[in-house]
């Protein structure tokens, strides 16, 4: 009988195992196989997800801001009621009771011949300028975005001229994971 450490016993040896190497090499190849398709298929479903959630979230932006720019228009009419009666305090009132409302942090009413905020729900603003001309004089709503709020610019109309506009501002939410 041949020892073996001799390359024939090792030819022996390869050969009455030879479908228990195939097999532990076969389930080795599979088992590879297997491990690189599941990282292939994970990498995948990340970068599903993270594009999802990113179409979610300015679907949830578009909604939001939908309902606030409405939610602005009306607000414009009751505040032109209410200023063409020159009823300052009930205006202070409407503005008072909105920012209440969970998407919105501040509104203010500017005169639009002057450019001067005379309503503000922060009251350090009453009486300073606006700065930003172009939500003074556009005729119709804009708005105004940066990563962290909207500014919502809403003329305010009379019969026949432009008595102010109403800016409101609403926190964007901040989607976290």
């Amino acid at each position: 009988m041949e020892n073996s450490t001799t390359p024939a016993g090792w030819k022996q040896f390869l050969f009455r195992h030879m479908l228990t190497i195939l097999l532990i090499l076969l389930s080795l190849g599979i088992f590879l196989w297997g491990w690189f398709s599941l990282r292939s298929q994970k990498a995948q479903f990340l970068k599903e997800k993270t594009t999802m959630i990113d179409s979610y979230e300015a679907r949830i932006d578009t909604v939001q801001l939908e309902g606030m720019e409405l939610t602005s228009k009306v607000l414009s009419w009751a505040v032109r009621s209410e200023v063409s009666r020159q009823n300052n305090e009930q205006v202070n009132q409407f503005f008072l009771q909105f920012i209440q409302e969970a998407n919105v942090s501040k509104a203010q009413y500017v005169d639009a011949e002057t450019g001067v905020i005379l309503l503000s729900t922060d009251k350090k603003d009453e009486g300073t300028s606006l700065l930003n001309t172009l939500l003074l004089t556009s005729g119709k709503q804009v708005v105004e975005q940066d990563s962290l709020r909207w500014r919502i610019a809403t003329p305010v109309m009379g019969l026949n001229q432009k008595l102010g506009v109403l800016i409101v501002e609403s926190p964007r939410n901040v989607q976290s994971e």
